[in-house]
């Protein structure tokens, strides 16, 4: 039998070990933030650390990176953690000493280098049966964090809320990952679950509605999911996408990480027989919104239902929603519906975007003919970008997503596709 001396002789080991894991880690990011993405050598830190995607940019891809991550140094940093007012409100970083060391845990130490998404579900009911609510958590954002977030969204809309977790290797490699991800079709393990969940929502015959909420990164994920979705059950919606036909085989052949092949291949053939109409379930709320294509399947009846909040002094926001006026024109950003903005600054769930929808203070942004964006991140947003895209389609005046606000019965939803007994075989064979 082990003596317990042992057992705390290991405990003292492990501990000391992780201690200095995380410190080595801390200052690598650091400095990394410091010295590289904070400057014009952005491009030449790509390409020294992630080399195969760097292959894939083309010239328009690099002029949005650099144009999110080049300019006004260090006040990028305080737009994304920061933020007017950020002292006044419960940021997700003020955290309790056992919180801070969990994130430390998670950012830093050693299981930071692995891709541990998970998902977990709120099984309480709360007399929306027929709903299926998602939250897809962004940058920077322990489990805790994301935990704290969900149940902060959960008292809010008066719904369950299903966490799928995108986990954090550090602010500078999330902000990386997230560019790679957002140009290059990099479908990370959180993209391939949160297709599998959504999917199941979507062909469950007895689910009326399925709502995403996503923050930061995790818009990005949403916009991979819609093209998956799209291109599934369509694959003639692939000018909706930032996708094709061989990068969805690519998606359905390769296992992500504990999410199987061939699971992901039998959502994707139940989705082609239910076809597009099981869209017109799906609605897309974004904070943060940083995709690059994130558009409607049918610009007729205008589903699925898509929403973007964007703070104007936000620097995320800059990859995709508030990104200049050219990169729309110029087809490298297309998102259509809603955009609702609010004149200031900070990045963070909780603090910076959250207190403000309550209270309503998110207003509809509109086209313009003069320049809605400008090139720094403290410019005053005139006008929705979006517009200046040739094939964007408009969303709703008014926010939808508001009809929800504490346990408030919501639009109604949409008459269910006809063809049921399609989606209830493919449930059961998803299964």
């Amino acid at each position: 039998m082990t003596h317990p001396i042992f057992g705390v002789i290991g405990k003292l080991a492990d501990g000391a070990v992780e201690t200095v894991v995380i410190g080595s880690c801390l200052t690598k990011q650091v400095v990394n933030w410091l010295v590289n993405i904070n400057r014009l050598r952005i491009l030449g830190f790509t390409e020294e650390h992630y080399p195969d995607a760097f292959q894939q940019l083309d010239g328009g891809d690099k002029r949005i990176l650099r144009a999110f991550l080049d300019p006004e140094s260090l006040s990028n940093t305080y737009s994304l953690l920061l933020g007017a007012g950020a002292l006044n409100q419960a940021s997700e970083y003020r955290l309790s000493s056992a919180s801070l060391v969990s994130l430390l845990h998670d950012t830093m130490g050693s299981e930071s280098n692995f891709d541990n998404s998970f998902v977990e579900r709120d099984e309480a009911p709360d007399g929306f049966p027929e709903e299926r609510w998602f939250f897809i958590n962004g940058i920077a954002t322990s489990r805790d964090l994301a935990r704290r977030c969900a149940e902060r969204l959960k008292s809010l809309f008066g719904r369950s809320f299903t966490l799928i977790h995108n986990p954090t290797q550090g602010l500078t490699n999330d902000l990386l990952e997230s560019a790679m991800q957002k140009f290059t079709n990099v479908n990370t393990e959180p993209v391939a679950r949160a297709f599998v969940e959504v999917a199941k929502a979507l062909l469950d015959p007895d689910i009326e509605k399925v709502v995403i909420v996503a923050h930061s990164q995790g818009t990005i994920i949403s916009g991979d999911v819609l093209d998956l979705l799209y291109l599934s059950v369509d694959q003639r919606l692939f000018d909706r996408t930032n996708m094709n036909d061989e990068d969805l085989a690519e998606f359905l052949t390769v296992s992500s990480g504990t999410v199987k092949s061939g699971e992901l291949r039998q959502l994707s053939k139940g989705l082609k027989e239910a076809g597009a109409e099981v869209l017109k379930k799906l609605e897309l709320y974004m904070f943060a919104n940083a995709a690059s294509r994130m558009c409607y399947a049918d610009t007729d009846q205008k589903f699925p239902h898509i929403e973007s909040y964007a703070n104007e002094h936000d620097i995320v926001t800059r990859l995709g929603s508030l990104a200049r006026d050219d990169f729309h024109k110029e087809d490298l950003i297309r998102i259509d519906g809603s955009l609702f903005t609010c004149a200031r600054s900070g990045h963070l769930l909780n603090a910076h975007y959250l207190p403000d929808f309550e209270q309503n203070r998110y207003q509809l942004s509109v086209g313009r003919e003069e320049r809605c964006i400008g090139s720094s991140v403290h410019d005053r947003v005139l006008g929705n970008p979006g517009t200046k895209h040739p094939k964007y389609q408009a969303g709703p005046n008014a926010p939808r997503l508001r009809e929800y606000l504490h346990g408030a019965q919501g639009p109604r939803a949409p008459s269910p596709p006809a063809s049921t007994e399609v989606l209830r075989r493919s449930a059961g064979d998803a299964q």
